[in-house]
């Protein structure tokens, strides 16, 4: 652990420059935080009662009342200011390989943009969740989409992949 502590604090302390990839991941994170909190407005306006959980085929599992949407956009609002304040610092992150001063800016940019399309996806997730269960509480829809699930987990897994590669790449 000692030597763990030791190498995060002699690596280089530096802010990558910010690329268009970065700022579009920006833009979107930023939007779906927006319409997170639109969403929240509308909360007022919704049946009294709403699906709280899905089961793995989308169909609601557990009733209850619309105010506890609330919490579901808190909970996204609260993940997205948590990576907005992490994608500061990079220097502090785990790496799978050495960082060193001729890497580390690079390393730094790749892992800043890798929490940045996490923060987009997971925040964009909450507003579609938000968006399904207020479908189906006004029935509009039985259930979630089967491939709902899907496409998150497959969001995530490709913002993942695209990191490990790039950044094996860029040693």
């Amino acid at each position: 652990m000692e030597n763990e502590l030791r190498a995060t604090e002699e690596r280089p302390r530096i802010q990558p420059a910010w690329t268009a990839a970065d700022r579009v991941l920006r833009v979107a994170g930023l939007t779906g935080a927006v319409a997170l909190i639109a969403m929240m407005v509308a909360v007022p306006s919704m049946p009294e009662k709403a699906p709280m959980h899905f089961d793995l085929t989308g169909r609601p599992d557990r009733w209850g009342s619309s105010w506890e949407l609330l919490l579901v956009a808190f909970i996204g609002l609260l993940l997205y200011t948590g990576l907005t304040l992490v994608a500061r610092i990079p220097h502090h992150y785990n790496y799978p390989w050495a960082i060193t001063p001729s890497n580390a800016e690079r390393q730094y940019a790749l892992a800043r943009r890798l929490l940045l399309g996490l923060r987009a996806v997971m925040i964009w997730f909450f507003v579609l969740i938000l968006w399904e269960t207020a479908r189906v509480a006004r029935g509009d829809a039985e259930m979630l989409s089967p491939l709902f699930l899907l496409i998150f987990l497959g969001a995530i897994g490709s913002c993942m992949a695209w990191y490990f590669i790039a950044a094996r790449r860029a040693r």
